[in-house]
């Protein structure tokens, strides 16, 4: 009887062993098979066209004085990175991608620090979006906020730092972002906000641009 009674045990414990087994690889199998469903199916960064930006027109007078603006459905001029404060720069990266110039358009301790503080608070409160990952969604995808957008965010950020250096990234953020007060793209938000250009921009000023 103690035979059988342990040989019962036995079996229900490799049983069971099999069920946890079986339930590991499809956890691990599962999100693997979804993500790349996902990536299949979507499109080449090539076959992507970028949403237009409209920009803000200057109205001069004869004498080479400026007149006035014409804004389009949004405030925006665009500037090279050239002409961009070096503040405003360092300020954003420190505040919105610290380790941008490392990742390769993605950033996996990010994504991995947001979906833990996520799990915890129980929905989604952090993104862990690189830059190139934000200039992706405000120019080529749709804003929804789920997991399935930010893995079509991460690929399409990767195709996208495969074709552009850092920099040329970090300038079309720049140009891209929503400062508030209507005022799309850093050269907009300085003119708006300090009445200078975003090269002029100083440290405070530069500060409070990149946690607007």
């Amino acid at each position: 009887k103690k035979r059988q009674k342990r040989a019962k045990i036995i079996k229900i414990l490799g049983f069971l062993l099999i069920i946890v087994l079986i339930f590991i690889i499809i956890s691990l199998i599962l999100p693997i098979f979804v993500i790349a469903k996902i990536v299949a199916e979507l499109p080449d960064m090539d076959e992507l066209t970028p949403r237009k930006q409209p920009l803000t027109t200057e109205i001069y007078a004869s004498d080479g004085s400026l007149l006035t603006y014409l804004h389009a459905e949004e405030d925006r001029k665009i500037v090279p990175l050239s002409e961009i404060s070096k503040y405003i720069i360092d300020a954003t990266i420190a505040r919105e991608d610290e380790r941008f110039y490392e990742h390769p358009g993605f950033d996996i301790e990010a994504i991995m620090r947001a979906f833990a503080m996520n799990l915890i608070e129980g929905k989604i409160v952090e993104g862990g979006s690189t830059i190139t990952q934000q200039y992706i969604r405000c120019s080529y995808i749709s804003p929804e906020v789920t997991y399935w957008r930010k893995i079509k965010e991460a690929y399409l950020a990767y195709q996208l730092e495969q074709r552009y250096s850092k920099n040329e990234i970090l300038e079309l953020y720049l140009n891209t972002i929503y400062y508030g007060e209507g005022s799309y793209g850093v050269e907009a938000a300085a003119k708006n906000y300090f009445g200078k250009s975003a090269k002029n921009l100083n440290l405070n000023e530069a500060a409070f641009l990149a946690g607007v």
